[in-house]
């Protein structure tokens, strides 16, 4: 405890010079310590080295800077150290996600600059991974956007059709961009109020439908890309692969996003969990002092003694993944009564006051136990204070949500090929390739309507036969009709990654 406190002395130390030439010696020397014993107990305390903590810290009020000054990117980087705009731009983004001139371009968001404690400390390096992702993320949407926008008729290459189509693109990605840059403040409350835990739930779940957002659509300018002609398609095909890229980049940025919730949610547990148990201690102790003092069985005040003693022993017997608000409040009301009937005898024998105090000492740490409770978040309490050497806080999706997924996907699939059946429609198939494409359709409907019923390995199995049907129908159908196949084509392609889906659920 006593070198946990040096540690944080010695980072109160290192704010107040934060913008000197800092060495591992001389913050070492503030507390002072041996640079060796103090880097090793800063790693453990702090979960970071001494020079990368001052590194993220740095960056993390250059941000601030950026965000809310107009002074030039130089200026920011040489008052924190940097030689010169490259260094610091390169060091930014490493570390950021994002350069320094995007970063105040799009006003995005740094971690948490005010260190309150040990936890936040804790908690930032994680925080600020997911604020990386999330400002990668954005930064490449309002790039793909702009690219959208940027999109003009010339004679020799686009129609004048096309230009609405990319805005209307641009507008929804940027939309999107929007949401996520909404999440940015949300995430660093986790950190200032670790109480608000629970919230996470809603930022993952908001990031994964930006994740999908994109995907559906990327797939709109794939598929609107396959449907030209192709004279016009290299021309198209490079913004095309800007949107699979962005979606690509959200896909993994949600997975990544998730995974370092899970890791900050072990975090704030674990101090939550030391907290409580520290608190508990101090309780119990109190409560064993205050019993002693009154058990002089010459003073009749044993009877409050083994009252306070008796809760002593509730809140000693108890474990700590057992002990509930009611638990705890029962015995606060145990303790007033005991305090009340206290008062009631100084009455008689004020000069006994003194002796009471321990008892007075008691109720404040029960309070101050009840009150940390009270902050927890109640819809994890089980897994709060659980003691298995490996907590389960990763929310891994159950079997049936992945094939739920499956069939979600497989039906905006069909949606689409519906789509592009009735616009083929008004060509002259060959009713040979008409009735092929119409049954496929019909196939594929009936698939998916059964499968909403059920999710089980059945239903993958299921999926997996329709979709490889699929995807080789429409290939063939889609070479079969030459100019006017591009979008099958496309589909075809399409469904042959949801194909990779089901092979990979049915083998988990």
């Amino acid at each position: 405890m006593d070198q946990k406190a040096a540690i944080f002395r010695s980072l109160a130390w290192m704010e107040e010079r934060i913008e000197e030439k800092l060495t591992v010696e001389a913050v070492a020397g503030s507390i002072p310590l041996s640079k060796y014993y103090y880097q090793r107990i800063f790693r453990e305390a702090v979960g970071d080295s001494v020079m990368s903590y001052l590194t993220r810290r740095r960056l993390s009020l250059a941000a601030g800077e950026l965000a809310r000054t107009k002074a030039s990117v130089l200026e920011i980087a040489l008052k924190y150290g940097y030689d010169s705009h490259e260094g610091f731009s390169r060091s930014f983004k490493a570390h950021m996600g994002v350069t320094p001139t995007e970063y105040r371009k799009y006003q995005l968001f740094a971690a948490c600059s005010d260190q309150k404690g040990e936890g936040c400390v804790m908690y930032s390096r994680t925080t600020e991974e997911i604020l990386k992702e999330l400002n990668g993320m954005i930064v490449q949407a309002r790039e793909v956007a702009e690219a959208s926008r940027s999109c003009r008729r010339k004679e020799t290459e686009l129609p004048s059709g096309y230009v609405p189509f990319w805005k209307l693109m641009a507008d929804k990605v940027e939309k999107t961009a929007d949401q996520l840059t909404e999440l940015l403040e949300r995430v660093t409350v986790i950190t200032q109020c670790p109480d608000k835990i629970t919230v996470r739930f809603l930022i993952i779940k908001a990031v994964e439908d930006a994740a999908f957002q994109f995907n559906v659509i990327a797939f709109q300018a794939g598929l609107t890309t396959a449907r030209t002609i192709p004279e016009y398609r290299p021309v198209l095909q490079p913004l095309s692969a800007k949107y699979n890229a962005l979606a690509e980049k959200a896909r993994i940025g949600a997975g990544r996003i998730a995974e370092f919730f899970q890791e900050l949610v072990a975090l704030i547990f674990k101090d939550m969990r030391e907290q409580a148990e520290q608190k508990l201690w101090e309780t119990v102790q109190a409560g064993r002092t205050a019993g002693e003092a009154l058990s002089d069985q010459k003073l009749p005040y044993h009877y409050l003694s083994d009252g306070m003693m008796g809760v002593t022993e509730r809140l000693t017997a108890m474990p700590l993944e057992e002990i509930t608000l009611y638990f705890l409040e029962e015995q606060v009301v145990r303790l007033d009564i005991m305090l009340l009937a206290a008062e009631t005898d100084l009455l008689r024998e004020p000069l006994h006051k003194t002796m009471f105090d321990g008892l007075m000492e008691f109720r404040q740490k029960l309070g101050e136990l009840l009150e940390l409770f009270k902050g927890f978040p109640s819809e994890e309490a089980e897994a709060l204070f659980s003691k298995k050497e490996e907590m389960d806080l990763r929310q891994e999706r159950t079997e049936a949500k992945k094939y739920q997924d499956l069939v979600l996907q497989e039906s905006v699939l069909l949606f689409y090929l519906k789509g592009e059946a009735e616009k083929l429609a008004a060509l002259p198939l060959e009713k040979e390739q008409a009735v092929s494409l119409e049954r496929l359709c019909e196939r594929l409907g009936k698939e998916v309507e059964e499968a909403t019923d059920f999710a089980d390995e059945r239903t993958a199995d299921k999926i997996f036969c329709g979709i490889e049907e699929a995807a080789e129908r429409l290939e063939r159908l889609g070479e079969d009709l030459g100019l006017y196949g591009g979008a099958l084509l496309f589909l075809a392609k399409e469904f042959q990654g949801l194909k990779k889906q089901a092979i990979f659920c049915r083998q988990k």
